[in-house]
């Protein structure tokens, strides 16, 4: 199975992502609680959404026909066996404190196995990408 142009969409996304970031950072931070529980405490921020939207619309432009699963919006399923994986900020918690740890990762999978990954880290300034023979840190 040739997963090149996944891996070399997934290669081009760190500068998109960081990018966002610089300029979404500008207008501030905000904070809520997606728990169900009173008891519980589950951020999720204005970033979180946005990452997200912003992902998915670069999925559907370039992957119209895979499925999409995320954290912050509805689920989009299709047929085709391939589904993106979102988790937009990996690390809420942390990123509301400003600690430099999280990331935005984003998966693809084909039945189920998973063929290609990317880990973007921008207060770090590093990504890892993988696929199946391999890991990648820029």
């Amino acid at each position: 199975m040739d997963y090149s142009k996944p891996f070399n969409f997934l290669k081009k996304l760190p500068p998109k992502l960081n990018s966002l970031y610089k300029t979404k950072s500008k207008s501030g931070l905000v904070v809520s609680n997606k728990s169900k529980s009173k008891k519980d405490f589950d951020p999720v921020t204005n970033f979180d959404r946005a990452f997200e939207k912003y992902i998915r619309s670069l999925i559907n432009k370039k992957f119209p026909k895979d499925s999409i699963i995320g954290e912050e919006f509805e689920d989009k399923f299709s047929s085709n066996n391939y589904k993106w994986s979102i988790d937009p900020i990996d690390g809420t918690r942390a990123f509301v404190i400003g600690a430099p740890t999280w990331s935005n990762l984003i998966s693809l999978s084909f039945e189920e196995r998973s063929l290609v990954g990317l880990a973007n880290f921008p207060e770090l300034s590093k990504y890892y990408i993988n696929d199946k023979k391999k890991i990648l840190l820029f």
